[in-house]
């Protein structure tokens, strides 16, 4: 049994802060294509602030300023290359994520430049810190109107986020995914204004120990807690070892059950959802509401499956926090995957939700937007994409004997199959080439084993294959040719 609530000592907490050149630097990345955000109501707000030629000038300039610091460093010491199964999420250190720390820890324009300069070439930095200099007296009309509510918002959710039950929640959140954290492990959550606009959508995501959180003002703190602790979970997921999570996806890949690795996909964002979305909401909402809440469809996760799962295995993971048992259990694999499926239905045999984790060869990059369309339709996951004859992709599935994935083949480019051979067999070979020379679009599907599927999808023009991901998304069970 895990210690008594308040009886040990307290291994998380929370730091809510403010930043003007966070701000504005998120806005930027925003509006730059360079975040996952609210961008429209950015648009918005700048346009009433005088948006100008020269400033789409200078937004050009930072998106290929930061464009140059989207690479990832693999620091992950794990047998992953060895694993049967890809993981589900990336295990590297992201230089676009120390830009963005950069700026959320900056007090003013000299401590950001000064701050740039230790994860950016110098004249980068140089370049960097002017545009947000050039934008800085604009956006401070803004901030003069929010910065004293957002910081009183700041005081009333870090008041929230310092309950007793929640922390304690946290902590044994922390046991479950058996993470590698020593105590204290403090949390800072980063508040975005967000404008006022109809839509009030906001997002927030987690980088390392940092949360970002956009809020509207007028938002009560209990409508932001649950999106700061989901991202939180995540967190805690990416903190567990990497000899644990090697062992997890080895218990997915050994099981039996042919949908193992498809509910795999939708392990961490339905563990997150069923904690941030589930017991946290329960625990702020008032009594009576969280019955109403439990019922809507997608009130856990905008994600029919996500949300499905998230609801089926909410009783089994509060057992677990009661008994400080973790996902890394031998009995954990099996259990969930048997509630995943009682919570998938007719579901689990989707084509489309077998590629939350998937390799993507997309032979001609001018397909890319067919491939992005499937990758939006297909919702949340782990993605590894190959863009022209890329060696990378064979490798990936050839390293991973129960990796799936997608190759877009158009017909023109038949020739090219004998590199995939190997890995997608010559009987498979000679058919997508047969199935290219009649000219008609179609998906074939080549079954490396019963939890894994490679789908070709072949055809001659962009229209093509915008067809036949909407076809493939509208597939309700598996097949071998889908036209």
């Amino acid at each position: 049994m895990p210690p008594a609530a308040g009886s040990a000592e307290r291994r998380v907490t929370f730091e809510l802060r403010t930043s003007e050149i966070g701000n504005l630097v998120y806005q930027l990345d925003c509006m730059a294509e360079r975040a996952h955000c609210t961008s429209s109501v950015f648009v918005d707000l700048w346009k009433r602030l005088g948006w100008t030629k020269q400033d789409d000038d200078a937004l050009q300039q930072w998106r290929t300023l930061t464009g140059r610091y989207v690479q990832s460093v693999n620091l992950d010491g794990s047998r992953q290359e060895h694993l049967l199964a890809l993981p589900d999420q990336a295990r590297t250190l992201d230089l676009a994520d120390k830009l963005r720390l950069a700026a959320l820890g900056a007090g003013d324009l000299a401590q950001y430049h000064n701050r740039l300069e230790l994860v950016a070439q110098p004249v980068d930095a140089d370049k960097l810190a002017h545009i947000v200099e050039r934008f800085l007296p604009r956006f401070h009309t803004f901030w003069l109107s929010r910065h004293g509510k957002l910081i009183k918002q700041g005081r009333d959710l870090g008041a929230l986020l310092r309950r007793r039950d929640l922390l304690d929640l946290c902590d044994r959140a922390a046991r479950l995914y058996a993470a590698d954290i020593r105590s204290p492990y403090t949390i800072q959550v980063n508040l975005i204004a967000l404008p006022r606009n109809n839509t009030h959508h906001s997002n927030g995501n987690q980088i390392e120990r940092q949360a970002v959180i956009e809020t509207e003002e007028g938002e009560r703190p209990a409508t932001r807690v649950g999106v700061i602790l989901h991202e939180f979970f995540h967190h805690l997921y990416e903190l567990s070892t990497t000899d644990a999570r090697d062992r997890l996806i080895e218990r997915f890949a050994s099981s039996a059950d042919p949908a193992a690795l498809t509910t795999y996909g939708l392990l961490n964002e339905s563990v997150a959802a069923a904690l941030g979305n589930g017991i946290v909401e329960r625990m702020v909402q008032p009594a009576g509401q969280y019955e109403q809440y439990l019922k809507r469809e997608r009130s856990f996760y905008d994600d029919d499956a996500i949300d499905r799962v998230a609801k089926a295995i909410l009783p089994a993971l509060e057992d677990r926090l009661a008994h400080g048992r973790t996902l890394y259990d031998e009995d954990f694999v099996p259990e969930y995957i048997r509630l995943a499926r009682v919570g998938l239905g007719k579901l689990v045999n989707r084509p489309a939700l077998g590629l939350r984790v998937m390799v993507a060869a997309i032979l001609d990059p001018s397909l890319e937007p067919a491939f992005r369309r499937l990758q939006s339709a297909v919702g949340p996951g782990a993605v590894s994409p190959c863009m022209g004859d890329d060696p990378d992709c064979r490798d990936l599935l050839r390293a991973h004997a129960q990796a799936s994935g997608v190759i877009f083949l158009p017909a023109k480019m038949v020739s090219q199959l004998g590199a995939w051979e190997e890995i997608l067999g010559k009987q498979n070979v000679a058919r997508i080439s047969s199935l290219a020379h009649r000219g008609s679009p179609v998906i074939l599907a080549a079954h490396r084993s019963p939890k894994s599927i490679i789908y070709i999808f072949i055809g001659q023009s962009d229209r093509d294959f915008m067809g036949l991901v909407d076809a493939f998304v509208r597939a309700q069970s598996t097949f071998t040719e889908l036209r």
